[in-house]
Protein backbone atom coordinates (compact mmCIF):
# COMPACT_ATOMS: atom_id res chain seq x y z
CA UNK A 1 0.00 0.00 0.00
CA UNK A 2 1.44 3.30 -1.13
CA UNK A 3 1.78 6.26 1.10
CA UNK A 4 -0.50 9.25 0.82
CA UNK A 5 0.83 12.84 0.92
CA UNK A 6 -0.93 15.28 2.22
CA UNK A 7 -2.74 18.23 0.62
CA UNK A 8 -0.63 22.01 0.99
CA UNK A 9 -2.17 24.04 3.26
CA UNK A 10 -4.42 27.09 1.49
CA UNK A 11 -1.56 30.40 1.65
CA UNK A 12 -3.35 32.98 3.45
CA UNK A 13 -1.40 35.49 1.73
CA UNK A 14 0.06 34.93 -1.54
CA UNK A 15 2.94 36.75 -3.74
CA UNK A 16 3.17 36.94 -7.22
CA UNK A 17 4.82 39.26 -9.74
CA UNK A 18 2.59 40.77 -12.67
CA UNK A 19 4.14 42.99 -15.70
CA UNK A 20 6.15 46.85 -15.59
CA UNK A 21 8.01 45.89 -12.50
CA UNK A 22 4.83 45.57 -10.30
CA UNK A 23 3.87 42.70 -7.47
CA UNK A 24 0.88 41.80 -6.00
CA UNK A 25 0.48 41.02 -2.13
CA UNK A 26 -2.64 39.41 -1.36
CA UNK A 27 -4.40 39.15 1.68
CA UNK A 28 -7.25 35.21 1.26
CA UNK A 29 -9.10 34.71 4.06
CA UNK A 30 -12.23 36.07 3.07
CA UNK A 31 -14.68 34.33 4.94
CA UNK A 32 -12.77 35.87 8.20
CA UNK A 33 -12.57 39.31 6.49
CA UNK A 34 -8.71 39.19 6.25
CA UNK A 35 -8.57 39.18 10.17
CA UNK A 36 -4.22 38.30 10.45
CA UNK A 37 -3.93 34.93 12.91
CA UNK A 38 -0.24 33.37 13.38
CA UNK A 39 -0.30 31.36 10.29
CA UNK A 40 -1.81 34.34 8.35
CA UNK A 41 1.03 36.02 9.62
CA UNK A 42 3.71 33.12 8.78
CA UNK A 43 2.08 33.33 5.20
CA UNK A 44 2.73 37.48 4.87
CA UNK A 45 6.17 37.00 6.49
CA UNK A 46 6.54 34.68 3.29
CA UNK A 47 5.32 36.83 1.07
CA UNK A 48 6.95 39.85 1.69
CA UNK A 49 10.09 38.02 1.76
CA UNK A 50 8.96 36.86 -1.83
CA UNK A 51 8.99 40.31 -3.19
CA UNK A 52 11.44 41.60 -1.38
CA UNK A 53 14.53 39.21 -3.00
CA UNK A 54 11.95 39.88 -6.59
CA UNK A 55 14.44 41.73 -8.45
CA UNK A 56 12.12 42.35 -11.04
CA UNK A 57 9.20 43.87 -8.67
CA UNK A 58 10.27 47.58 -8.00
CA UNK A 59 6.61 47.81 -6.33
CA UNK A 60 4.22 45.94 -4.47
CA UNK A 61 0.23 46.70 -4.17
CA UNK A 62 -1.42 45.10 -1.86
CA UNK A 63 -4.59 44.42 -1.57
CA UNK A 64 -7.58 41.90 0.25
CA UNK A 65 -9.71 39.70 -1.15
CA UNK A 66 -13.60 39.16 -0.65
CA UNK A 67 -15.77 42.06 1.04
CA UNK A 68 -12.78 43.44 3.34
CA UNK A 69 -9.28 44.62 2.95
CA UNK A 70 -8.49 43.16 6.61
CA UNK A 71 -10.41 43.45 9.89
CA UNK A 72 -7.75 43.11 12.34
CA UNK A 73 -6.15 40.74 14.19
CA UNK A 74 -8.28 37.37 14.67
CA UNK A 75 -9.08 37.84 18.33
CA UNK A 76 -10.63 34.18 18.72
CA UNK A 77 -7.68 32.63 17.29
CA UNK A 78 -4.97 34.75 19.19
CA UNK A 79 -7.10 33.17 22.51
CA UNK A 80 -6.75 30.41 21.44
CA UNK A 81 -3.02 30.22 20.90
CA UNK A 82 -1.03 27.93 22.54
CA UNK A 83 2.53 29.31 23.27
CA UNK A 84 4.73 32.15 22.03
CA UNK A 85 4.92 32.35 18.05
CA UNK A 86 6.99 32.00 15.98
CA UNK A 87 9.56 34.68 14.50
CA UNK A 88 7.82 34.84 11.38
CA UNK A 89 4.30 34.44 13.08
CA UNK A 90 4.57 36.91 15.95
CA UNK A 91 1.66 39.75 14.95
CA UNK A 92 3.82 42.85 16.67
CA UNK A 93 7.02 42.46 13.98
CA UNK A 94 4.02 44.02 11.30
CA UNK A 95 6.22 47.06 10.77
CA UNK A 96 9.50 44.86 10.10
CA UNK A 97 7.97 43.82 6.76
CA UNK A 98 6.64 47.33 5.41
CA UNK A 99 9.85 49.17 7.23
CA UNK A 100 12.31 46.98 5.66
CA UNK A 101 15.82 48.47 6.09
CA UNK A 102 17.69 45.91 3.12
CA UNK A 103 14.63 45.86 0.60
CA UNK A 104 13.38 49.85 0.19
CA UNK A 105 10.94 48.92 -2.47
CA UNK A 106 7.21 50.85 -1.99
CA UNK A 107 3.96 49.15 -0.87
CA UNK A 108 1.03 50.69 -2.45
CA UNK A 109 -1.88 49.36 -0.31
CA UNK A 110 -5.51 49.06 -2.06
CA UNK A 111 -8.15 49.30 1.22
CA UNK A 112 -11.78 48.50 0.73
CA UNK A 113 -14.42 47.56 2.73
CA UNK A 114 -13.51 46.77 6.64
CA UNK A 115 -9.99 48.21 7.33
CA UNK A 116 -9.87 47.70 11.17
CA UNK A 117 -6.99 47.50 13.94
CA UNK A 118 -4.09 45.60 12.18
CA UNK A 119 -5.63 46.09 8.55
CA UNK A 120 -5.65 50.01 9.86
CA UNK A 121 -1.33 49.25 10.39
CA UNK A 122 -0.64 48.17 7.02
CA UNK A 123 -2.38 50.64 5.36
CA UNK A 124 -0.81 53.38 7.42
CA UNK A 125 2.60 51.87 7.26
CA UNK A 126 1.94 51.12 3.36
CA UNK A 127 4.33 53.71 1.40
CA UNK A 128 1.09 55.11 -0.54
CA UNK A 129 -2.65 54.06 -0.19
CA UNK A 130 -5.80 54.50 -1.73
CA UNK A 131 -9.37 53.62 -0.49
CA UNK A 132 -12.57 54.24 -1.82
CA UNK A 133 -15.69 56.30 -0.08
CA UNK A 134 -17.15 52.73 1.30
CA UNK A 135 -14.21 51.88 2.64
CA UNK A 136 -14.45 52.46 6.69
CA UNK A 137 -11.46 52.75 9.32
CA UNK A 138 -10.85 51.96 12.75
CA UNK A 139 -8.60 51.51 15.79
CA UNK A 140 -10.63 49.58 18.29
CA UNK A 141 -7.53 48.61 20.35
CA UNK A 142 -8.23 50.54 23.56
CA UNK A 143 -11.78 49.61 23.93
CA UNK A 144 -10.78 46.07 23.70
CA UNK A 145 -7.91 46.95 26.66
CA UNK A 146 -5.27 46.55 24.19
CA UNK A 147 -2.36 49.11 23.32
CA UNK A 148 -3.41 51.76 21.38
CA UNK A 149 -0.07 53.50 20.54
CA UNK A 150 1.19 52.12 17.73
CA UNK A 151 -1.99 53.11 16.23
CA UNK A 152 -1.70 56.67 17.44
CA UNK A 153 1.58 57.48 16.49
CA UNK A 154 0.81 56.10 12.71
CA UNK A 155 -2.05 58.40 12.88
CA UNK A 156 -0.58 61.55 14.08
CA UNK A 157 2.44 61.01 11.78
CA UNK A 158 0.08 61.61 8.45
CA UNK A 159 -3.35 63.37 10.61
CA UNK A 160 -2.21 65.15 13.91
CA UNK A 161 -2.10 64.65 17.94
CA UNK A 162 -5.87 65.53 17.77
CA UNK A 163 -7.36 63.19 15.18
CA UNK A 164 -4.84 60.60 16.37
CA UNK A 165 -6.16 60.95 20.16
CA UNK A 166 -9.71 61.38 19.25
CA UNK A 167 -9.70 58.12 16.93
CA UNK A 168 -7.48 55.95 19.15
CA UNK A 169 -9.21 56.83 22.35
CA UNK A 170 -12.71 56.14 21.32
CA UNK A 171 -12.20 53.46 18.42
CA UNK A 172 -14.69 55.98 16.24
CA UNK A 173 -15.08 54.91 12.75
CA UNK A 174 -14.42 57.33 9.58
CA UNK A 175 -15.18 56.94 5.90
CA UNK A 176 -12.56 56.82 3.43
CA UNK A 177 -13.46 60.56 2.43
CA UNK A 178 -12.31 61.48 5.60
CA UNK A 179 -9.21 59.38 5.12
CA UNK A 180 -8.62 61.21 1.99
CA UNK A 181 -9.80 64.59 3.53
CA UNK A 182 -6.96 64.33 6.94
CA UNK A 183 -3.96 62.69 4.17
CA UNK A 184 -4.04 59.35 5.68
CA UNK A 185 -4.31 58.00 2.31
CA UNK A 186 -3.07 59.53 -0.91
CA UNK A 187 -6.23 59.46 -2.46
CA UNK A 188 -10.11 57.95 -2.90
CA UNK A 189 -11.18 56.38 -5.67
CA UNK A 190 -14.77 54.89 -7.22
CA UNK A 191 -15.13 51.52 -5.74
CA UNK A 192 -15.27 49.86 -9.63
CA UNK A 193 -11.63 51.61 -10.03
CA UNK A 194 -9.65 50.60 -6.70
CA UNK A 195 -7.76 48.25 -8.14
CA UNK A 196 -6.99 49.81 -11.90
CA UNK A 197 -6.01 52.58 -9.85
CA UNK A 198 -3.62 51.00 -7.48
CA UNK A 199 -2.05 49.32 -10.41
CA UNK A 200 -1.82 52.23 -12.96
CA UNK A 201 0.13 54.14 -9.62
CA UNK A 202 1.97 50.94 -8.87
CA UNK A 203 3.47 50.90 -12.58
CA UNK A 204 4.12 54.90 -12.52
CA UNK A 205 6.21 54.62 -9.49
CA UNK A 206 7.79 51.67 -11.17
CA UNK A 207 9.07 53.36 -14.09
CA UNK A 208 10.76 56.23 -12.18
CA UNK A 209 14.95 56.05 -11.43
CA UNK A 210 15.04 53.23 -9.31
CA UNK A 211 17.52 54.87 -7.03
CA UNK A 212 15.91 58.19 -6.61
CA UNK A 213 12.71 55.95 -5.69
CA UNK A 214 14.67 53.88 -3.39
CA UNK A 215 16.32 57.16 -1.65
CA UNK A 216 12.96 58.39 -0.94
CA UNK A 217 10.99 55.58 0.35
CA UNK A 218 13.81 55.22 3.19
CA UNK A 219 13.67 58.61 4.28
CA UNK A 220 9.59 58.25 4.56
CA UNK A 221 10.75 54.85 6.76
CA UNK A 222 13.26 56.35 8.84
CA UNK A 223 11.34 59.39 9.79
CA UNK A 224 8.55 56.87 10.93
CA UNK A 225 10.92 53.99 12.67
CA UNK A 226 12.41 57.56 14.71
CA UNK A 227 8.71 58.39 15.05
CA UNK A 228 8.45 55.05 16.95
CA UNK A 229 11.47 55.03 18.57
CA UNK A 230 10.71 57.88 20.24
CA UNK A 231 7.63 56.76 21.23
CA UNK A 232 8.63 53.40 22.96
CA UNK A 233 11.54 55.22 24.73
CA UNK A 234 9.24 57.65 25.98
CA UNK A 235 6.74 54.60 27.42
CA UNK A 236 9.84 53.04 28.74
CA UNK A 237 10.66 55.38 31.12
CA UNK A 238 7.00 56.40 32.30
CA UNK A 239 6.54 52.54 32.91
CA UNK A 240 3.74 52.66 30.54
CA UNK A 241 4.55 49.94 27.72
CA UNK A 242 1.77 47.46 29.20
Amino acid sequence: MTGTTAPARHREVTYERGANGVGYLVLRRPDKLNAVHRSMMGDLTEAFAAFHGDDAAAVAVLRGEGRAFCAGADVAARAAADGPPAPGEDLSRLPDLFLARDAVKPIVAAAHGHVVGMGLRMVLLADLALCTATTRFRAPEVGQGLDGGPYWWLLQARAGDAFATHAVATGREWSGAEAERRGLVTRCVAEDALTTEAEGLAAALAAQPRRALTALVDTRRQALRDVELTAWRARMRTGTTR
